[in-house]
This record gives structure tokens, sequence and C-alpha cells, in this order.
């Protein structure tokens, strides 16, 4: 079973003595410490073990010479598959090389040759292939017991050549144990070519995302994964699929995947968060193209969108306002009771060790303290009696010391599936701190689950200053200022007030049905030939198809040419508003004309930040604020579409400027480049500081603001009269 090479007496490699004619003797055999090579990947050291019956083989033991502790060590150690030629070779009794070897003193039944061929035989069949990690004590010495002269008990063990660190062993162990099976229908819907080529896709187009950096990781574990793969090819050099692979080589891959990427472990139990978040990658690249995956992505990832918007709703329900507040918030799907518990502590954290006193814990079984005159206290629970709609819990804290954030599942009533739950630190004048965990399936009560360590720090005021030289310059050229440029105004035009030309079209009426289909059996009968219609469909389609498919499969489009095409006949054009940054045009009135150019063009890029000129895509998008009504539709109509030099930008119906929300601050269009190169040296601070000062204004009530969005990537995604296109903008 192993490879071979002749060699003379005189060169047999030690420690393995050559054979003899009759064969080694018992204690030779057991005593021949030629290690069995193991497998080895990222430093976890382990054996395949084959689950099949063993009966024959512990038979034979058993024949040899009925020693009990041999007997029982056959039993454990008969399934273990080591490294070597084709998948892998048994290893127990690996060592036995004649058919005279360890024949047994006790009796004349057997010799362990006969062991060795039953060990052999059976093997051969791979039906169950399990993980057996090789730790430092995995196998038993070979002395055990003592007869009744004192004289020691020799038996048969193995001798790995490698052992897992115990530093590994902690690391892994359980992760490898709980998820070595589970984990791979998850790779047999990764590994596959079209598979592959969908996660490319993706990680292309990925900084077009809200929130790019909530996927990198998965999705570089993905693709490590499918690279890792890719190495298990035939002889022609073919990608085999995961479900056509060797049961061996999908453990391997397994052992790799769960090796790599980032995992939790607070001390209990761990989990592998990337395996875990890996699901929705499984969605993504059999979704319909790149922009509709794209929106998906931002929807999962934005907790604002749905855990900040339910805790609200809570806070409003049960009259809670704080400055200071922790609070537990999961999907109402799930109608488990999670709770929230809050460990309070004075002074330092504890790693300083210096002023360290534990105060109280806050949770649903006592939910108040009072310490110093400032009180922690459990505003409301969830789930506790019955399930609710919008599960939330909030803590109001204390705004020193610092906080132990531990989440618990009291009453567990979904089975075999992860409760995903977001934890939300809010501090006024601060951004939210947002963290995202799971309780995994097999977490059981009680065992709870310790989510950060937190301290509220003093919030500062900046202020704005100016520069001594800054200054005194302003007050050179305040005349000038005041003759130029007055007392500047900016103002978001209309589209009926521009004096460059707009792309409209003539409006078609959507979902409306003709006289005709009325009388030829009306609606109920279009209904059901739809219904008809549907059901031809999804049987021609008996699968996913994959994204990097559907993406071959379209047929490019030029935004000059979508144009031309709109220009005769009625159509409707929308967009998906989760798939655009905001953007607005402005017009500044001053006393002179002291611009380069009459409009100001202003795209955000980063949330939080003042938009700035059109170049690239950052990661805001569109939210329910830019609108008239408070509410974003999945998809919304564009009105028409304007070409300011080389910037497309497309005019959104019913949109509005987001005057009160801090992830949009607004900005007059105040840009330095936009001023005349005889007004830029001495007027740019005083111009650049007009761009938050003087905000811009709207008449609705007039016409159609200049609000939408720029077209800064090279392709976009449009839905053409109810149908989906992909346009290239040039």
């Amino acid at each position: 079973m192993d490879d071979f090479e002749i060699v003379t007496m005189d060169e047999a490699p030690s420690p393995a003595p050559a054979p003899q004619p009759n064969g080694r003797t018992y204690e030779e055999v057991v005593n021949d410490t030629d290690p069995a090579k193991v497998f080895s990947i990222n430093g976890i050291c382990y054996y395949l073990k084959n689950l099949v019956n063993s009966n024959p083989v512990k038979k034979a033991m058993k024949d040899h010479g009925g020693c009990v502790t041999c007997y029982m060590r056959t039993k454990k150690f008969y399934g273990l598959i080591g490294e070597g030629t084709s998948g892998g070779i048994p290893i127990f009794l690996k060592n036995v090389r004649s058919k005279e070897d360890g024949w047994s003193p006790c009796t004349e039944l057997g010799s362990f040759y006969n062991v060795r061929q039953k060990c052999i035989e059976v093997n051969k069949r791979r039906d169950n292939i399990g993980l057996f990690i090789v730790e430092e004590n995995s196998f038993p010495p070979i002395i055990e017991g003592i007869d009744d002269k004192g004289n020691p008990y020799q038996h048969v063990t193995i001798f790995p050549d490698k052992v897992t660190s115990s530093e590994n062993v902690r690391k892994y162990k359980q992760l490898l144990d709980e998820n070595i099976t589970i984990i791979q229908p998850r790779l047999e819907k990764l590994c596959e070519i079209a598979a592959y080529n969908s996660v490319k896709i993706i990680i292309r187009e990925l900084h077009r995302l809200e929130r790019p950096d909530h996927w990198r990781s998965v999705l570089d574990w993905v693709i490590g994964i499918q690279t890792k793969w890719m190495d298990f090819k035939t002889k022609g050099g073919t990608c085999i699929p995961f479900k056509n692979f060797k049961k061996e080589n999908k453990i391997h891959l397994a052992v790799y995947a769960l090796t790599t990427g980032r995992f939790e472990d607070d001390g209990i139990n761990v989990v592998h968060k990337d395996y875990k978040q890996s699901s929705n990658i499984v969605d993504f690249i059999t979704l319909g193209d790149i922009d509709q995956v794209l929106r998906e992505m931002d929807s999962r990832s934005n907790p604002e969108s749905y855990m900040i918007s339910q805790l609200s709703r809570n806070m409003a329900k049960y009259k809670v306002s704080s400055k200071h507040r922790i609070s537990l918030v999961w999907d109402g799907m799930f109608k488990d009771d999670l709770d929230i518990h809050l460990r309070w502590y004075g002074g330092r954290h504890p790693t300083s060790g210096i002023g360290i006193n534990f105060i109280h814990e806050i949770y649903y079984g006592s939910k108040s303290y009072s310490y110093n005159n400032y009180e922690t206290r459990l505003d409301f629970d969830a789930n506790a009696s019955k399930p609710e709609a919008e599960p939330a819990e909030n803590i109001t804290c204390a705004p020193f010391g610092y906080y132990e954030v531990w989440v618990d599942n009291y009453r567990r009533m979904t089975h075999n599936k992860d409760i995903p739950f977001t934890i939300i630190i809010h501090q006024e004048g601060k951004e939210d701190k947002i963290i995202e965990r799971t309780w995994p399936p097999d977490r059981n009560r009680g065992s709870m689950m310790k989510i950060v360590e937190h301290s509220f720090t003093p919030v500062e005021n900046p202020t704005l200053e100016m520069s001594t030289k800054a200054a005194s310059r302003a007050n050179v050229v305040s005349d000038e200022w005041n003759n130029f440029f007055g007392s500047p105004k900016s103002i978001v035009p209309n589209v009926e007030d521009i004096d460059i030309p707009v792309y409209v079209w003539n409006k078609k009426i959507v979902n409306q049905f003709t006289p005709s289909s009325t009388m030829e059996g009306g609606m109920p009968n279009l209904s059901f030939m739809n219904l008809v219609q549907e059901t031809n469909q999804k049987k021609e389609t008996s699968r996913k198809l994959f994204l990097s498919e559907r993406e071959s499969n379209k047929v490019p489009k030029v935004l000059s040419e979508l144009l031309k095409y709109m220009s005769e006949g009625s159509h409707t054009l929308e967009v998906y508003p989760r798939s655009f940054s905001p953007g607005y045009v402005t017009e500044i009135k001053t006393n002179q004309d002291v611009m380069k150019s009459k409009y100001s063009l202003n795209h955000y890029k980063e949330k939080g930040h003042i938009p700035n000129k059109p170049t690239e895509n950052g990661t805001t998008r569109f939210s329910s604020s830019w609108f008239k009504n408070g509410e974003m539709s999945d998809s919304v109509e564009v009105d028409c579409i304007v070409q300011f030099g080389k910037n497309w930008f497309i005019v959104i119906k019913d949109t509005c400027l987001p005057y009160n929300d801090p992830d949009f601050p607004l900005c007059g269009g105040f840009h330095p480049g936009k001023l005349k190169p005889t007004f830029h040296n001495k007027h740019n601070y005083q111009w650049t500081f007009c761009n938050t000062q003087i905000l811009p204004t709207t008449n609705e009530n007039e016409g159609t603001p200049l609000i939408g969005s720029f077209l800064v990537s090279n392709e976009i995604e449009l839905i053409l009269n109810n149908q989906k296109i992909k346009v290239i903008v040039n």
C-alpha cells in the first residue's frame, strides 16, 4: 500500500528493521515506531476516520491472542486513514511487512499479518468518512498493565509523524467537530465554475455597495475556497465539481474552509463568521443580475433600514428617550426570547487593573440600579410573555464606568437555524455603534454570549476657527466682496427654468386595461392566462441560473441609443434608488458674474460628508429622507435626463432635499474651483466658508427641482417599460 524501493540489507532504513525470513517478534512489531503520515492543513494534523464494519478486523485481533486491550484499540483505530497513495492508506498495523510478523507467543491462531489484511479489506469501502484530529495524547502508549510477575504488557498503537499544537486544538477542534459535515452542502453550491465566475462579478462591483466592508471578508473567504477547490482537477486539467469529489477530498476542502476566515470564540462556543455569512453569497449568485444582487446586498447589510427603525418604533411606543443607551434588536420571524444583560463596572477597563469595582448586572431579573445619583435601567423587555412582531430591548445607561454587553436566549423557539441579532450602542452627538451577531442553533440557554465592552466618552463640540492671516485678508477685500458677491444665495433650479437642453419623453400610463380586454373575458380571464404563462415559464427554467450565466446572456445598451429610442412613442423609465447615490444641482445668485459656469453639481460619495463634484460612486445611496412622502419605493420614476458637460444627471420624480438628515449634510455648491481666476485668490476662503453656511432652497410649487442622481458609473441598470435593462453610459 505504500511506495517502496528495493534496498540491500545494510541499506535498510532505520528504525524499521529489515524483514527476517521468519518475520519479526510480537515485541518487535509493537515497538516499531515508524510514524504514520497525517494529513496536515493550516496546522491541523488529522486522519480520516472511515466508519465501516469493524467486525472482521476485531475478530482477527481477537483470534490473534485474545488481548482485551489490543481488541479495544483495534475497535477504536481500525478505520483511520493517513496520507498515502490513492487517497490515503489504513494506518493501523501499517508496519506489518510479512505473514509471520507479530506471531503471538500466546497462541498459534494467527499473526498481525491477518489483522492487517482484514483492515485493508474493510477500508476499501469509503461510505462514511469523518475527521480524527491528532493531538498530543490521541494514542495510548505501548505499555499498559503488568502481569503477575510485574512484567509490563505491550500492545499495538499508532505513532503519528506530526500532531496538532495545543493552541490549534483550542482554536479549531470544536469548530471542526461541529461543522465538518454540515458545511459540505454549502461548499457544493459554491464550488463549481458558474458560481466561481459569479463571485468574481460581485467582487468586481463591490465598490458600488453602500457598505462594501460588510461583505469583503466573506467574499475573500469564498474566493479563497474556490481557488483551493480548483486545485482538484482531472488529469486533463478540468475542474471537478465538489458534488463529484471523493469523500476524502470533501473532508480536506472542508478542513481548509473552516481553518481560514473569521471566527468568534467567547470561551464557550466558537462560531465561524464567514461560514455563517456565506449563506447570503449562495443566495446572491443565483439572483437575476448584478444590480439586483447589489440592491439585495445593501438591504441585508443595512441595520439602519430595519433594526434601527424597529428600535425607534419601540422607543416611541414605550416613550423612552435617553442620551446613552444599549439596545438589542432581532427579526420578528424568530420567536425566541433573547435577553440583553449589562454588567456595569466603575473605574477603568478591567485590563488596566486600576480602579475596578463591579456595580451591578442589569437584566430582566434586576431591571434597574442607582449608583452615585445615576441610574441604569431596563426600559422594555421583548418576547417575555408572548412573541412580538418587532422584538427589541433597551437599557438606558449611566454615562460613566464601562459596560460588558451579554446576550442570552432565555427561551428557544427556533431550532436548527441561526438567529441573527443586532446590538445598537447610542450616544447623543456620536454615530451609533452597530454590532451584528448570531445565536447558533447548537447554543443552549444560559450559555450567554459576550458581545462587547463599551465606555461612553464625553462629546466635544468642535468650534470653527480662522487663522489670523485669513482674517486679515478678509478685512482687506471685504469691499470688493460686497460689490461683486453681495449676499449670495443658493437655489435648486427647476427643470423648467434651466437654459440647457433636457431629454424628455412621453410618459406611458402603466397597468391600464383596454375595453376590448375587459369585454373578452375581463380581468379574471387575464389573470388566469397570466398564471398559465408563469407556470410554463417555471417549467422551462427548472433550475436557478447563476449570476454569471445571466450576465453572459445580456445584451449591453448605450445611453445615447436609449434616449433616441425613447424619443418616439410613450415610455416609462424607472431606477432602483438603492443602487444610486443622491445628488442635486444648485445655481448661486451673486451681484455680478463671478463663476466659471452657471450651475454647481453636488454629488454624495460618503455618508456624513458634504457633497462635491461628481467623479465616482462612493458608499452612499438614497434613503427615505430624499422623498416627499418620507417613503422610498423599490423603484422610482425618472422624470427627465440632463447633460451637464460630461456629466449625465437623472431627475427623479417626487424627490426633495433632506434638510434634517445627518447622513446627508447639505451644501450650497460654493466649490473652490467654481470661481473665476480673478476672484479665486482673494475670495476663495470666504467662498468656501459659504458652502456650509448658505444652504440651498427649492421652489417645488413652480416646477420639478433638479434632484436625482449623477450617472458616474460606467454601467447602470434602468427599468424601461417594466423591463430591466443594462445601459452603458458614454
